[in-house]
């Protein structure tokens, strides 16, 4: 009978990881929301295409070559980890798109 043997390693803390090395949040670019260093590919948008729209991680950078599968890996669970901030960015940005539609209808039928 063999004995299998498995190593094991010391456990990483559970602490966030850094994501500054991937995921930056800078004011005046991109409205100062969580986008890919580099890029202007925010971290929403990456959720909604393969989320939403059920793209793959290598389909997202088939059209954007720009990009890696490790920065959109990144995205994804930089999304997981800041659920809410990212949700609050989309509420915001539709509700502007909503107001935007009503003053351009308003002005219209003016």
């Amino acid at each position: 009978m063999a004995i299998l043997a498995v190593a094991t390693s010391p456990r990483k803390s559970e602490s966030s990881p850094d994501w500054s090395a991937v995921i930056v949040h800078t004011p005046g670019v991109c409205s100062g929301q969580a986008r890919i260093d580099g890029t202007r590919i925010k971290v929403k948008n990456v959720y909604v295409w393969v989320e939403e729209m059920g793209m793959t991680p290598t389909q997202v950078v088939e059209q954007y070559p720009h990009l890696t599968r490790a920065q959109i890996h990144a995205a994804l669970a930089y999304y997981w980890s800041h659920e809410a901030e990212i949700q609050a960015d989309m509420e915001r940005e539709d509700r502007l798109v909503d107001e935007m539609k009503a003053k351009s209808a308003h002005s219209i039928q003016c």
